[in-house]
């Protein structure tokens, strides 16, 4: 298989890789190698390669997710296909507001693309500089976005898929009503390179949206931050494009590069809801944003808020968002649960599931934060304690809680290699069937990314 690689690829062949780590650093080993195909034909015979020899390939993308999905299986020698190098734009349709776009371009990338031709590509993230697109369909990424645009699945209208035999699945024509059988794309999206290896794509690209709004608002807790949500929808409707809501310990350890919620004009000991409100009218944000804001005062339901007068202060609000993470690692690292619930059940569960994991560890440290319009919220530990029984136990505290109230473990994060074993657990069992279901049919020789999502 290897030498078969050297005369496709030649040089583009690495035989003498680094050992491949998550994001996180939970997961590590060392491919066979590393290939770097070129185009879709490259790719095409690869994978039929890999399924005649049944060697292992684990598709890599810009290595940014947070569950471990692209890192080789330890257990198992594999070739792991980077997607770096599929850069082309295929095709650009300003009159459709559409691009097709190859796997290998950052999501930032195609943003860029799309802004130099008058269009907006909505996908936003903290990694959307390094993340590339391809990873980013099969993760069914999210974002700050979602409330107004979808998750990536609601933006894709097209794939180029390459399937375990090498054959191409090809279905980039972007249309926007196709009613002729299985929407089989859907299969693809978010199945983590299990099923298949997305080479290209066709977007969705939208009007730009040049003026924006941001401003930050003080809450008493969750409960009021999802009363303002909802005043915010039934007051300015499509208009708001980001409603991120931050506990106070969350702000509190988000300091960073010189800057506390004091900086960005607000209290250190409140929680903060992010709104961001946009529009293609010049003053529209602006006096909406005052108006929402005035009525929420004035009702209760927010005590204090700042509007942004600048750029300098939009990003200073955003980065309060933004660092959380980063503050976590200062703090040693955090216990991550990406989780949803529905928005009306969000409080509710929220303090439930604090209490189960303060059962467990009283002492427990509570980082939450998440994207409120769409019901996802990070409910972050940092424990007392490094035990790794404790850490399952509070994890066990906090799915148990989401079960209850009919959520889902992984809102925008994935499934990879980390969260086999909590899929089979809380997933309903006919649904896991159905899915080792389509594996088997889709990838019999367990080729493709094997020890992900499914274990």
């Amino acid at each position: 298989m290897l030498e078969e690689l050297r005369q496709l690829l030649g040089r583009r062949c690495d035989f003498e890789p680094a050992e491949i780590t998550d994001e996180r650093g939970l997961f590590s080993a060392r491919p066979l190698c590393v290939v770097y195909p070129e185009t879709t034909d490259e790719l095409s015979q690869i994978l039929a390669l890999a399924n005649q020899r049944q060697v292992p390939i684990v598709p890599l993308g810009g290595n940014t997710g947070l569950c471990a999905g692209a890192v080789p299986h330890p257990e198992g020698k594999c070739v792991v296909l980077s997607l770096s190098k599929l850069q082309q734009v295929r095709h650009c349709d300003e009159i459709n507001y559409s691009i097709a776009v190859e796997a290998g371009l950052t999501v930032a990338e195609v943003a860029a693309e799309a802004e130099a031709r008058g269009m907006y590509f909505p996908l936003r993230f903290g990694a959307d500089a390094t993340a590339q697109i391809g990873g980013s369909i099969a993760t069914n990424a999210g974002g700050s976005g979602v409330l107004r645009y979808g998750n990536t699945r609601e933006l894709v209208l097209g794939l180029e898929v390459v399937l375990a035999d090498g054959r191409v699945l090809s279905g980039l024509e972007g249309l926007r009503k196709d009613n002729t059988g299985y929407d089989l794309k859907q299969l693809f999206i978010g199945s983590e390179g299990t099923l298949g290896v997305c080479s290209a794509v066709t977007l969705k690209l939208f009007p730009p949206l040049p003026h924006r709004q941001v401003a930050l608002a003080e809450v008493a807790s969750l409960t009021q931050a999802v009363e303002l949500f909802k005043a915010a929808r039934d007051e300015v409707g499509e208009l708001l494009l980001a409603f991120e809501w931050m506990s106070a310990p969350a702000t509190a350890i988000s300091v960073g590069k010189g800057l506390s919620p004091n900086q960005a004009g607000m209290d250190n000991g409140s929680d903060l809801v992010l709104l961001e409100l946009a529009s293609a009218l010049p003053d529209e944000p602006a006096l909406r944003m005052e108006k929402l804001l005035t009525q929420a005062i004035d009702s209760g339901l927010v005590s204090d808020a700042k509007i942004a007068a600048s750029q300098s202060d939009t990003e200073k609000m955003w980065s309060l968002r933004e660092l959380i993470p980063q503050g976590e690692k200062r703090q040693g690292g955090s216990l991550k649960h990406d989780v949803s619930v529905a928005i009306s059940a969000l409080a509710e569960f929220v303090e439930s599931a604090s209490q189960a994991a303060k059962a467990v560890d009283p002492d427990v440290k509570l980082c939450l934060y998440g994207h409120i319009g769409d019901g996802n919220i990070h409910f972050n530990l940092l424990p007392s304690s490094s035990s790794s029984a404790q850490a399952t136990a509070l994890s066990e505290a906090v799915y148990g809680a989401v079960s209850q109230y009919g959520g889902s473990f992984s809102a925008e994060h994935g499934i990879g290699m980390l969260h086999t074993a909590t899929l089979s657990r809380y997933k309903d069992p006919v649904a896991v069937n159905l899915m080792r279901q389509l594996k088997s049919l889709l990838d019999p020789n367990n080729i493709l990314n094997p020890g992900k999502v499914i274990a």
